[in-house]
């Protein structure tokens, strides 16, 4: 049985407001959590026929990819030829994949996704960049300002600094958006975040276990 996944109304009114039908978009990182969220508001936004034109996605791997709600869409590798008026980065490694990766390899593969996004707006110059990062860019008890305990952080505090000081050079708007809760249709393996599990935990089995290793307080609106 399929279901319709649409987004809120005032979060399409939000992305109308910021994305104008002149506007062309890459979005880098499509194919993960965020960029799939991010390609399903601009659908839902301006329409499958605007999308056709007026987008691009990357991934490290071409090819289709479904977007719930909407339907098929295609990420490239490059995206040469295409001159956006806005950058939306959704592409970083997350910290788990230190683990597959070892250490080294993953600060040097972060540092190439920071780099690119750099140099793409150098050479671009787009009227705004947008890139995401979470909570853990923000020094912390928990989040240390440590490259060997917090890799993750420290690489991003490091590109929303970079990122805001070429913007301001180059006269082009930056938007830097900390993500502390998620939830949604397309994150990958929601088990790993609370008010995902606290969702799925409603779904199934209509009881929510609040479960961690230190004292927390959340609250969600």
């Amino acid at each position: 049985m399929s279901r319709t996944v649409e987004p809120r109304t005032n979060a399409l009114e939000v992305v109308r407001a910021a994305v104008g039908g002149e506007d062309r978009v890459l979005v880098l990182g499509g194919s993960g959590w965020l960029g799939r969220t991010t390609l399903s508001l601009l659908w839902h936004a301006h329409g499958e026929a605007w999308m056709d034109t007026h987008v691009v996605a990357t991934a490290s791997k071409g090819r289709p990819i479904q977007i719930l709600g909407c339907g098929r869409l295609r990420v490239v590798e490059q995206s040469s030829g295409f001159n956006p008026t806005i950058i939306v980065n959704c592409a970083f490694l997350t910290q788990d994949r230190r683990g597959l990766l070892g250490h080294d390899e993953y600060v040097a593969r972060a540092r190439r996704l920071t780099k690119d996004l750099l140099e793409r707006t150098r050479a671009l110059r787009p009227r705004k960049v947008v890139t995401f990062s979470s909570g853990a860019a923000v020094a912390s008890l928990k989040y240390p300002d440590d490259m060997d305990a917090n890799p993750y952080g420290v690489l991003k505090a490091a590109e929303e600094k970079a990122v805001a000081a070429l913007g301001s050079a180059l006269g082009v708007d930056t938007s830097i958006c900390r993500i502390w809760a998620i939830s949604g249709a397309h994150v990958q393996e929601p088990r790993k975040y609370a008010l995902s599990d606290f969702v799925l935990q409603g779904l199934t089995t209509g009881r929510i276990a609040v479960k961690s290793r230190h004292p927390t307080i959340r609250q969600y609106s």
